[in-house]
């Protein structure tokens, strides 16, 4: 799941939930809690602005601080990172508006 406000700033990985990604996050804490067999993954996007490197590092960085985020929420279930860094576009990096909505993260229940 993707959600528009939560997206990231230009090279930061400074994690800023909106009112909405906190209600969601609310209710996958719920739900991990009520289910303890599963995890759940979070993957880091990028735009496409600098080396691949770099991209995919931000991407994992980003990825870290969302879960840091529910960590502190108080979710124990294990949480996987990745990052697909600039790979996988939601979005075209060919507008200011494309590139913010690349830098996101996804959220996978498993």
């Amino acid at each position: 799941m993707t959600f528009s406000d939560a997206n990231f700033e230009f090279d930061s990985d400074v994690f800023k939930p909106g009112e909405a990604f906190q209600l969601y996050a609310d209710s996958v804490k719920t739900y991990l809690n009520i289910n303890p067999d599963k995890a759940m993954t979070i993957i880091g996007h990028t735009d496409n602005i600098g080396p691949d490197n770099y991209n995919k590092n931000l991407g994992l960085r980003r990825a870290q601080s969302a879960r840091q985020y529910f960590k502190e929420l108080g979710v124990t279930a294990k949480i996987n990172v990745a990052s697909q860094g600039e790979k996988r576009p939601a979005a075209t990096n060919d507008s200011d508006e494309g590139r913010q909505k690349n830098r996101r993260v996804n959220f996978v229940l498993e």
